[in-house]
Parts: C-alpha cells; structure tokens; sequence
C-alpha cells in the first residue's frame, strides 16, 4: 500500500511540475521536483538488494552482496573482505553479470545475475539469481 501511495504522489508532482513549467511559476516547478526527487529516492531504496549466501562445503564462506537501486552502486564481499565495487550509474543494462572466485582449498565460481524490467526500471524490484559452479543456489 505504501509504495502505491508513493507512486501517486510521484505522478501528482510530475503533472504539477509539468503545469507550472506551462504557467510560467518557477517557484512552483521547484517544489514539485523537489518532492518528485525525494519520493523517487525513497521509493528506489525499498528495491535495494542486500544479502548475504554462504558458500562451501568444507571450506566455508560468507559471501554479502550490496546494490544500491538509485545509484547503481554495487558491493561484494567475501567473509569481510570488498572483493567488487563499483557504480552501474548511467548504464542502460537489463541483465549484468558479477563474477569472482571463492575458496583456496575448496574452490567455486560464484555469479549474481542481475536482470532488470523493460519499464519503468529505477521504480521496480531488479530481480537477482546467485549462481554457485553453474547451478542457481539462491534468487532474491
């Protein structure tokens, strides 16, 4: 309900921004994007992808993946350690691949696959399958 709630206040500033660019008041086009821009980075944050899957057998480790749906910032660790950083800012990517290597005795290819809508794609959930040797292991 909540997210519904902030998607008619988006639309609502839109139209007014839109009409005072029309009616020749700067004043009010400043407030309507203003209060566009932050319910867009509220409603953006509730999309951010953050956890965390475990990985091995015997040789056990905690890898936590981090992205940030406003600004496309995203971060890998591995038991603690950044293993990948970087900003996805800009780029106009459906799908996008992360891949590192895990272990020193028990290794294994670790993969986050990404894949985002068509539409509307800052305002909406940015699925993510973790791929562990190949196999889908876990999606959020």
């Amino acid at each position: 309900m909540k997210i519904r709630v902030q998607y008619t206040i988006m639309a609502v500033a839109w139209f007014l921004a839109c009409f005072a660019i029309f009616s020749g008041q700067p004043w009010l086009w400043v407030c309507a994007f203003a209060v566009f821009a932050v319910t867009t980075y509220q409603v953006s944050r509730s999309f951010n992808a953050d956890f965390s899957v475990i990985v091995g057998h015997n040789e056990k480790h905690e890898v936590h993946f981090w992205r940030n749906q406003w600004t496309g910032r995203v971060q890998i660790t591995v038991d603690g350690e950044i293993q990948l950083r970087e900003i996805e800012f800009g780029l106009n990517r459906r799908f996008r691949k992360y891949d590192l290597k895990v272990g020193t005795a028990e290794h294994h290819d670790v993969t986050f696959v990404k894949s985002g809508p068509r539409l509307l794609a800052p305002y909406r959930k940015q699925p993510i399958q973790v791929l562990v040797d190949g196999t889908v292991t876990a999606a959020f």
